[in-house]
């Protein structure tokens, strides 16, 4: 079963793994912890993000926002990746598109390896008043055998191509509606961003608990050791 992690405010991350080398621009990024669906302890109501600025002229992949998983026991990651997000930008002059990285880290943050990455996908954001959907659409991982304790790091932002004009881009974040978005851009509702990696990783946790439900409905909790 799919591992599904929704894109939200969801507090400080653990760690802070140091950005990606293909971004030209992450001082206007911030960080923040990545919970699967399953783990969401609250509901954020789905709000803006900070306009992200785009200059002028130069073309740029300027990051939004990296997100940080709890760790994992070893594992060999490998099969796809998705993500859907909502976004806008404040000009079609800005030309920005979908621009996103998937990498691990070790349980510090540090020996980052690189799992997908893409600069400019799908087709250009939507203008203001008319945000919608931009996804990456199950593309394939680097197969990579992890390490006891791997995090997930995310990252989301644009890739501007030669705007004429400076202007901005936005990304919407949240998880208080009553359902996800389906993984189709251009889709226009206000529903739960999210990024899913196609293979299982929530079975077993490490360093936490499991919840398990016997065949009576007695639930338990067994630690991973």
């Amino acid at each position: 079963m799919a591992t599904r992690f929704l894109l939200t405010n969801s507090g400080p991350a653990a760690v802070n793994p140091a950005f990606d080398g293909g971004w030209e621009q992450t001082g206007q990024a911030d960080r923040v912890r990545m919970l699967t669906k399953q783990d969401q302890s609250s509901f954020q109501a789905l709000a803006n993000g900070t306009s992200i600025t785009v200059p002028i002229t130069t073309t740029q992949d300027i990051l939004c926002r990296q997100f940080v998983s709890d760790p994992y026991p070893a594992t060999q990651w490998l099969g796809t990746v998705s993500l859907v997000i909502r976004v806008f930008e404040n000009a079609l002059t800005n030309n920005v598109t979908l621009a996103v990285v998937v990498k691990l880290c070790d349980q510090s943050g540090g020996n980052l390896r690189t799992l997908f990455s893409t600069f400019g996908t799908d087709t250009e954001f939507a203008a203001s008043g008319s945000d919608a959907t931009r996804i990456v659409n199950a593309q394939a991982l680097s197969t990579t055998t992890g390490q006891v304790g791997d995090r997930l790091v995310v990252e989301v932002g644009g890739h501007a191509t030669g705007p004429t004009a400076a202007g901005s881009y936005t990304m919407r974040f949240g998880n208080n509606a009553a359902s996800d978005f389906a993984l189709t851009s251009a889709l226009t509702t206000d529903l739960n961003p999210w990024v899913e990696i196609s293979q299982t990783l929530h079975e077993d946790r490490f360093n936490n608990y499991q919840s398990i439900r016997a065949d009576d409905g007695i639930s338990v909790g067994d630690r991973v050791r």
